[in-house]
Order: C-alpha cells, then sequence, then structure tokens
C-alpha cells in the first residue's frame, strides 16, 4: 500500500534517501502523500521540509502523521508544481508520483534545485526510465543511480555533479 513503507516505490525512495545526508538540508516533497517520506527527512536531520500534494485528505493525513511522529520542522501546501507559490531552493527533491506526471514537472523540480541538489524519482516502471532519463538530462540533471525492486524503479539524480557516488 501507499504512503505505509511498503509499496515498493516507497521503500525504494526511503532506502535512497538512508544514501543521501539530509543534514541541514532543505527538502521538498511534491505528492506527499502520507508524509513518509518527509518523516524520514527530518529524522536524517533536514532542516526544513516543504512537502506538497493536491488531494485533501493527503493533506490532512500528512499533518496528523508528522504530528505523530514528533515532526515540526515543515510546511505543508496544496496544490500541483505550477500552482504553488514556492520560494527558493531546495537541496533535496523528492517525487514519487507517476511517470506521467513525472515527465511534465521535471523542469518544474528543476528550478527549485539548489547547487548540487538532489532529485528523488519513483513511481514508475522500469520500462520507463528511458523516458524518465531523457527528459532529466535534456534539463542538464545526471543520472547518479537507479534502484529496482519488482519492476518498480527509483531513480536518483543531481544537478551539477561532476562525479558518480555510487
Amino acid at each position: 500500500s501507499f504512503g505505509t513503507g511498503h509499496h515498493e516505490t516507497t521503500s525504494l525512495m526511503i532506502s535512497t534517501q538512508l544514501t543521501i545526508d539530509h543534514k541541514n538540508k532543505r527538502i521538498l516533497d511534491f505528492g506527499t502523500g502520507t508524509g513518509i517520506l518527509s518523516i524520514m527527512a527530518s529524522k536524517l536531520g533536514a532542516q526544513h521540509i516543504l512537502a506538497t500534494d493536491i488531494d485533501d485528505w493527503c493533506i490532512e493525513n500528512s499533518h496528523e502523521n508528522f504530528n505523530l511522529n514528533a515532526v515540526s520542522n515543515y510546511e505543508l501546501k496544496k496544490g500541483t508544481v505550477n500552482s504553488l507559490h514556492i520560494d527558493g531552493t531546495y537541496d533535496i527533491i523528492l517525487a514519487n508520483i507517476n511517470k506521467n506526471v513525472l515527465l511534465e514537472e521535471i523542469p518544474y523540480y528543476v528550478n527549485y534545485m539548489a547547487e548540487k541538489a538532489y532529485l528523488l524519482l519513483s513511481g514508475f516502471y522500469e520500462n520507463d526510465v528511458e523516458d524518465i532519463k531523457k527528459v532529466a538530462e535534456n534539463t542538464g540533471l545526471q543520472l547518479l543511480k537507479k534502484a529496482v525492486k519488482n519492476h518498480w524503479t527509483c531513480l536518483l539524480f543531481s544537478k551539477y555533479h561532476t562525479y558518480k557516488l555510487f
């Protein structure tokens, strides 16, 4: 199920988050759902988290889950990437949505990425990787890591890194 950490995409995102330094970083979580990835970011030492979703239930549920997990360093906004007013840049952007939304929104995400920021994407199958990779690379991102679980995939991109971490 989504939002519990049991679905392959959520599990892949969390596993990938664990490989990245979150301490004192600014996190942007598009399509936060239940807030699980934002909660993980907070527990890993993030300075500030902006979580977004388009669904009223997700906003309500995320607030509840943040409170249950003693997460206070967050802001929660309802809307799409192109309808929200988002200030500044972020060190890590998380988006576990679906292929079609990601293909449309990756160019927006890049606008919010600080220099040397990371973009973690999931919510799509392994056979969709080339489509996702093409759009991301056309916006100046470099693929650092690919993880697959039961045909679901997570990709880790970086902005302006000249070396591979993995």
